[in-house]
């Protein structure tokens, strides 16, 4: 082989390294944040035609219940009245609150914290706007 092309076979071995190492490191990381949120009804950033009964959250693993809380705010940032957070029936991942107040057409976040069962508590927030009647 000439030099050059243990100069090549090198570099080629030196990049499968860095691979390597790379996705080790990205799973590495996947792992230290377990419970995530996969999605929402109503989804991040829809536009809904009438106000919906409840929110639900849907998360990568089952969440302790006890200490998750789900905030809902509207355009003003006032709070919005819900029902405590419970776990979906037949859905464990899944958590739910009902709307106990009318929301107007507007602008809503709903702010969640929930913590997996290793301990670690994750916070986000998602955002949807009414843009029908009340319900």
């Amino acid at each position: 082989m000439t030099s050059f092309g243990i100069r090549i076979a090198r570099l080629a071995s030196l990049m499968g390294l860095v691979g390597v190492t790379s996705l080790v490191t990205a799973r590495g990381a996947e792992a230290r944040f377990h419970l995530h949120l996969r999605g929402s009804t109503p989804a991040d950033g829809a536009t809904i035609s009438s106000a919906p009964p409840n929110i639900q959250l849907f998360f990568s693993e089952r969440p302790e219940i006890k200490v998750t809380t789900v905030n809902l705010v509207d355009g003003g940032n006032a709070n919005v009245a819900l029902s405590a957070p419970r776990l979906a029936s037949g859905a464990d991942t899944a958590v739910v609150v009902d709307v106990k107040a009318p929301l107007a057409a507007g602008v809503y976040t709903v702010k969640w914290s929930a913590m997996a069962s290793d301990g670690h508590v994750q916070r986000g927030s998602f955002g949807f706007t009414v843009a029908g009647a009340k319900h």
